[in-house]
This record gives structure tokens, sequence and C-alpha cells, in this order.
């Protein structure tokens, strides 16, 4: 909240991002405890979870500074294969 020049907090966590939402599917074959194959999509509900990238200067005719938003991740899937000695 600004009065005059002067900058006050408002209160702890009054502004928020949308809430953060996500669906993962993992698949792992296992042959003899020691060798395991592996797939797994991140993200498959593709949503557009925002995370906070930057602050924008103070907009001296508003008094208001803007967040600055990215997407966090999108659809990734990855395959792998793991050997245990």
């Amino acid at each position: 909240m600004a009065i005059g020049n002067i900058f006050e907090e408002i209160g702890p966590n009054t502004v928020r991002l949308p809430a953060y939402s996500r669906i993962d599917l993992r698949c792992d074959k296992s042959w003899h405890g020691k060798l395991s194959l592996y797939g797994e999509a991140l993200n498959l509900a593709n949503r557009y979870n925002r995370t906070y990238a930057y602050t924008t200067i103070l907009n001296p005719d508003t008094l208001h500074i803007t967040l600055g938003t990215e997407q966090e991740l999108p659809v990734t899937p990855t395959a792998g294969l793991v050997f245990e000695f």
C-alpha cells in the first residue's frame, strides 16, 4: 500500500498465483533387481503453472509494481535404463 512516497507491506500471502496443478505418470519394469527400464511423462494435462520470474520497476504514474511470471514446466516425456551393480 502506498502512502505518499512510503510503501508498506499489506500483509504476508495477500497476493497469490493461481493454484499449482500437474499430472505425472511413471512406469517401471525391473529384471532381477539389477536392471530397470522406466518411462515417465510430466505435466500431462499441460497446465500453465506459473512461477515468479521478475519484478518490474515501480510505475511512478500509478504507483504499481508488476510481477512477471513464466510457465514452469511443459509436457516432458522421459525414458531411461538403469543398471545397478
